[in-house]
């Protein structure tokens, strides 16, 4: 199927198997999936981060990073 793989990033590899290279995800959905970040999908706490799990109407799981950027501002990656 793939030529050459060694010169195709994974997110064109995923492309090529019908995968979507990614999928945005709005805040409602992320507050949805974590029951509105509540303490008992809170995973860890590092410096700049903390992590939380959570699962998408479809069943997904997933696993959310919010940076911290300062003490009032954060912002939510998956």
């Amino acid at each position: 199927m793939l030529q050459d793989a060694r010169n195709i990033t994974q997110a064109m590899k995923l492309g090529a198997l019908g995968a979507p290279a990614y999928q945005a995800f709005s805040l409602k959905d992320i507050e949805d999936a974590t029951n509105n970040f509540d303490t008992s999908t809170f995973v860890l706490e590092g410096s700049y981060s903390q992590m939380y799990i959570g699962k998408l109407k479809d069943g997904s799981l997933i696993a959310i990073r919010c940076l911290k950027i300062n003490k009032n501002t954060r912002i939510i990656a998956l």
